[in-house]
């Protein structure tokens, strides 16, 4: 039986111009082609929830979504793995200190519960369970996840962080308010914590300038329907806030 569903580039750009979306010529059909419908178009309509859809009137709009996505998760992939690295070695060395041991097996032996140092009497379910958590301690160390998922628009939020957290970066930064409701709230917690990592000043400083930039690039593609939800109102007055207090 035929599959129905499939629809070829011209027939997507079709559908697109039914939709009120201006798309033409070769080179937005390429474009089309390298980000795909559904990852690109469907994944990119809409802002946090499917029922926000994003007004876009031009697939130029779409594609500069895209790009300015893809610009934000490799502006904040590296310094996300520095903290995320640092972090780690600092928390083993708090551990290999207090085991009075210099082997990282006798961190995962003595530190981590596992099966092979499981109490004796212990059920095998249960066994299981302390050699999982002990895996899975082990592949969160020696690898590192990158996920090719929407970031600009937070969705990615699974829990909504602490309050003692958010009153922390209210203090120490300075801030306003902080909700993790936007991008800008995440850039401000990754400057935090490369502050605290001692990162030097002009490092941090131009990791929001390059933020800044790419956002006003962004901010110029689109329309000013779409940009009036994608980026927050006061967005640029908090990363000078934000500058300041580095």
């Amino acid at each position: 039986m035929a599959n129905t569903d499939y629809k070829s580039p011209d027939a997507l750009m079709r559908h697109l111009r039914d939709n009120g979306i201006s798309i033409s010529g070769s080179s937005q059909k390429q474009q089309l082609i390298n980000t795909g419908y559904f990852h690109g178009y469907k994944g990119y309509r809409f802002f946090v929830s499917s029922s926000n859809r994003l007004p876009f009137t031009s697939y130029n709009e779409i594609n500069a979504t895209i790009q300015y996505d893809t610009k934000l998760k490799s502006l904040l992939y590296g310094k996300m793995m520095f903290i995320e690295t640092a972090l780690k070695n600092i928390a083993l060395n708090t551990i290999m200190s207090e085991i009075d041991s210099s082997s990282i097996y006798d961190m995962y032996d003595k530190a981590i519960s596992s099966y092979k140092n499981a109490p004796a009497g212990t059920r095998e379910d249960i066994k299981k369970k302390y050699q999982n958590n002990k895996l899975n301690l082990q592949g969160s160390i020696q690898n590192a996840i990158a996920h090719n998922d929407v970031v600009y628009d937070t969705r990615f939020k699974k829990m909504d962080p602490s309050r003692p957290m958010k009153q922390c970066l209210i203090l120490e930064m300075g801030m306003p308010y902080i909700n993790f409701k936007t991008i800008g709230d995440y850039i401000i917690l990754i400057c935090y914590y490369l502050k605290l990592l001692k990162v030097s000043k002009t490092e941090i400083k131009s990791s929001i300038r390059e933020f800044e930039k790419i956002t006003r690039e962004y901010e110029s593609s689109v329309n000013p329907n779409v940009s009036a939800i994608s980026i927050h109102p006061d967005l640029f007055s908090r990363l000078n806030i934000l500058k300041n207090s580095i």
